[in-house]
């Protein structure tokens, strides 16, 4: 049974956004005016680097300025941390790091880009469609054009080909997250949060035994859907509270199911395929099955977290960065982490999530210069330099125990980029797939063959244009 309460998350999230940003740019340096006579040490003699610093007003509600240092609260450790590389980064290179808040909505501030007022030589955001727009607009710099003075191979520092794709636009990466800092893992829909007392309450099944024994799968999911719930006339407890669209494209996922992957005659996807079917199958299957075992309607991330914060299910589906380390680490008492099950025809212990976004550097201008601060900066911070000392943070700090920590610090690893932030002319995104096979509040779902039909023509257009392109960055990064 799990023990006492040990939760002081340095993560302190709240709501954010008001107006500001700074002027224009200084003219672009070379590496070569930096470089000191007759030696290859980088010294940028007292260069003045604007460092912006974009909070995202999404349910994160994450506060980032000069008190919150990258979303870190002041005077924590992590703040301290944080800040002490920023100065060991200073000394190091002779530069003056100034780190600027960006309070600016983001479609003003995208506006302020187009007018060529940027103001920053790096930008430091949270918000992924913020990356994604700056990136396609020309203005932020190829990461992998200067591999010399930022190491982005490094797959433990900056993660895999695939994690890096969430940074791509054309097969180029504009963007790198510092993924060995604590909580700045990308955010992966993935996890299992389970409410421990009510597994307790109700003899409800145990997805701990499951994995002890090898025999984490679609099953024993539905075992727990199926014997998780309970009402009576003064209280209903649900299985699980989760958006269906996140339910099926996880499904699909641990079922083997990618977007694209590249083959001796080009490239195929999985859109359509028999793994894809199988998966969307078992998803009608259970909401078919246990209809009253689902609290969602409409599935609202705003519900899902209501439902289980106000304890009426056992087991949620949630982000492992949103909601977990602000809301339910504080609003619920005993609970414990576990991966999403794998599919029959998925990797078994490879727990492939839904990756949607990140935390990330970027460069507008001094390239050269500024990717060297950044590959310093995101350096693992002091005192946190091992996975054990991060696992160890968070299991004092969060969880309860250590194999909690460890699923939801590794759960990206093996995540698959959603694109969710692209869509076409007509609103077609990546996510109206899998909402396609959610059922909302009056709606009933399509058949599985209906909808794929539907949407057959306008997958195979998006998975073109803005996946396959990234399918470079595969051989840039090593496995």
């Amino acid at each position: 049974m799990k023990k006492t309460i040990k939760r002081l998350v340095s993560l302190t999230l709240a709501a954010i956004l008001s107006v500001s940003v700074l002027s224009a740019c200084a003219p672009a340096p070379t590496l070569m005016e930096f470089l000191e006579p007759e030696t290859t040490a980088l010294n940028l003699n007292g260069w003045e680097c604007i460092l912006g610093m974009y909070a995202h007003s999404d349910n994160t509600g994450l506060i980032v300025d000069l008190e919150n240092p990258f979303g870190y609260k002041g005077n924590t450790d992590l703040a301290d941390a944080v800040l002490s590389r920023i100065k060991n980064v200073e000394s190091t290179l002779n530069c003056d790091i100034v780190l600027t808040p960006i309070k600016t909505e983001e479609t003003l501030l995208m506006t302020q880009f187009l007018a060529g007022n940027i103001g920053y030589h790096i930008l430091y955001s949270s918000s992924h469609a913020l990356t994604k727009k700056a990136a396609r607009a020309g203005f932020l710099e190829k990461v992998n054009n200067y591999g010399h003075v930022i190491d982005f191979t490094n797959t433990e520092k900056y993660g895999s080909a695939a994690i890096q794709e969430l940074n791509a636009v054309n097969g180029d990466i504009y963007a790198v997250a510092p993924l060995t800092w604590i909580y700045k893992q990308p955010r992966a829909v993935e996890l299992l949060i389970f409410n421990d007392d009510l597994m307790w309450q109700y003899a409800t099944p145990n997805p701990a035994e499951y994995i002890e024994n090898g025999n984490w799968n679609w099953d024993a999911f539905e075992n727990i859907i199926a014997n998780s719930s309970y009402h009576s006339e003064d209280k209903d407890i649900y299985s699980i509270a989760a958006r269906g669209l996140d339910i099926a494209k996880l499904l699909a996922y641990g079922n083997g199911v990618r977007f694209a992957y590249k083959t001796e005659n080009g490239y195929e996807y999985d859109y359509g395929s028999e793994n894809m079917m199988e998966a969307v199958n078992f998803y009608y299957k259970l909401k078919k099955e246990y209809p009253n075992n689902f609290a969602f309607k409409e599935g609202d991330w705003v519900d899902v977290l209501e439902n289980f914060a106000t304890i009426q299910n056992s087991v949620s589906c949630l982000t492992t960065a949103q909601m977990l380390y602000d809301e339910i680490s504080f609003e619920v008492k005993n609970y414990s982490v576990y991966p999403f099950p794998t599919g029959p025809k998925g990797e078994y212990g490879s727990w492939p999530s839904a990756v949607e976004g990140t935390e990330t550097f970027s460069v507008f201008d001094a390239p050269e210069a500024c990717f060297e601060i950044v590959d310093k900066i995101c350096e693992p911070l002091d005192g946190y330099e091992t996975e054990e000392s991060r696992f160890d943070y968070m299991t004092t700090q969060v969880f309860y125990d250590i194999n909690d920590a460890k699923y939801a610090l590794n759960t990206y690893k093996n995540g698959m980029y959603t694109y969710w932030a692209f869509e076409d002319s007509a609103g077609n995104g990546f996510d109206k797939l899998w909402r396609g096979f959610e059922d909302g509040a009056e709606l009933k779902p399509k058949s599985a063959t209906v909808v794929l039909d539907e949407l057959k023509d306008i997958y195979a257009g998006l998975i073109e244009e803005f996946v396959v392109p990234n399918l470079p960055i595969y051989d840039l990064i090593p496995e």
